[in-house]
């Protein structure tokens, strides 16, 4: 009985690799053009290609293990391809796996003859530049509609490509999708919408600097278990199902990035933080976080910025620093500064503010157990300083004015003042 499982066995075997290569000749041609089209003379392998061995022994080829014998998977990536996927691909009916990554895969006819795989399950063409810009004299830089014909794909890559146009809207054809990564590019739409992709697992959407939205109430949040969308700059809303479940399971978003479930929370979230006292804002586009003087500065600019260094620049108004809202350090020593309100700045650590003209400071961040150095010497109009804890404060800050003290509120301030 064991003998004749295992004649059965290599039967099989030997069929699977030695009869089927005349089954269907035109499946064959299309390896051997795309071979010959993509510089297969030069792939770092190439085993058994374009000769008279069977296609099951070449070099990233899987084929069914059945009847019909029929491709089902090329997995070239990394392998030196260089050129255009001719029309004859399309030959390839039953391909569902197309791994073609980190070569030099050219744009205009690849992607319009690899949408012609309906099959096609996991689509793989990440890290090939040339897609998205043949030379310097042609360039080809478009997603052709015909990609939402790729109904079944559950997996789509095109990171770092390069791609500097419009995602086009038949991509919400694709509903089977679990995974998509389209880091890494320019893509022009400032709106994305992905609330057509139920089985969403993954999404990578970083380094996308034209997005400013994106769309993911899909009904289904809790089946994303990783999303990145990291160094969008102009990227403000991420529309959701539900915000908090988001802010507690997903990733941290960089600093001015949202989570908000309806279009009135966005349309609330400021972007640009009004900076009144041009002596402030000229220190920072001197910091390189503003452009132009204009009494606004870009939120995205600025909320990141963890130290800050404002000495001796003349600012008598520092309106505009919660925006600041990862500031740990301020340094604004020498100004000519009469009120400051820190509040907003919560994860504040250490705060110099000796030698300006303060009559009122306010460091009720909720945070000020973790300060691990506060000055406010040299405000000799100084009086009232309101914090978290009067007691801690007394205990803990000692780098104060004689005529200055601790108050939690308004009414302690001003019987002190009496």
């Amino acid at each position: 009985m064991k003998n004749l499982s295992l004649f059965i066995t290599l039967f099989f075997v030997y069929f699977y690799i030695y009869g089927q290569d005349e089954l269907y000749p035109e499946e064959k041609q299309a390896l051997i053009d795309l071979y010959n089209s993509t510089n297969g003379a030069n792939w770092k392998d190439n085993t058994n290609w374009n000769s008279d061995k069977p296609v099951a022994t070449w070099f990233g080829v899987f084929m069914d293990t059945l009847a019909p014998f029929r491709v089902t998977k090329l997995e070239l990536f990394d392998n030196n391809l260089v050129g255009t996927i001719t029309e004859t691909i399309e030959h390839l009916e039953d391909l569902t796996v197309l791994s073609l990554s980190k070569n030099l895969l050219k744009g205009d006819e690849t992607l319009l003859e690899i949408c012609k795989l309906e099959k096609l399950e996991h689509l793989d063409l990440s890290e090939n530049p040339l897609l998205s810009n043949e030379s310097e004299a042609e360039s080809w830089d478009e997603i052709p509609f015909e990609i939402g014909e790729l109904i079944n794909l559950e997996y789509i890559s095109f990171n770092k490509n390069g791609f500097g146009c419009e995602i086009p809207t038949t991509f919400s054809n694709l509903t089977k999708l679990e995974f998509i990564d389209f880091g890494g590019n320019q893509f022009t739409n400032e709106n994305l919408d992905l609330t057509k992709f139920p089985l969403l697992e993954r999404v990578y959407l970083e380094d996308n600097w034209f997005l400013k939205t994106i769309d993911l109430r899909n009904n289904h949040n809790t089946n994303i278990t990783d999303l990145n969308v990291e160094y969008c700059g102009e990227l403000k809303c991420i529309f959701v199902d539900d915000e908090a479940y988001s802010t507690e399971n997903w990733p941290v978003l960089d600093c001015y990035v949202n989570f908000v479930e309806t279009q009135v929370e966005c349309d609330a979230i400021k972007t640009e933080i009004y900076v009144p006292d041009d002596n402030f804002e000229k220190a920072l586009i001197e910091l390189e976080y503003d452009i132009l003087l204009d009494n606004y500065v870009s939120y995205n600019k600025i909320c990141h910025v963890s130290n800050l260094n404002l000495n001796n620049k003349n600012i008598a108004d520092l309106t505009g620093i919660e925006g600041f809202t990862s500031l740990e350090t301020l340094f604004c020593m020498n100004n000519q500064l009469e009120t400051l309100e820190i509040r907003k700045n919560m994860y504040l650590k250490a705060l110099f503010v000796q030698g300006n003209k303060l009559e009122e400071l306010d460091v009720r961040n909720g945070d000020n157990v973790n300060f691990t150095y506060f000055d406010a010497t040299d405000n000799p109009k100084l009086t009232c300083i309101f914090v978290d804890d009067v007691e801690w404060s007394a205990t803990n800050w000692s780098n104060i004015d004689k005529q200055s003290t601790f108050v939690k509120d308004r009414l302690e301030c001003d019987d002190f003042e009496d």
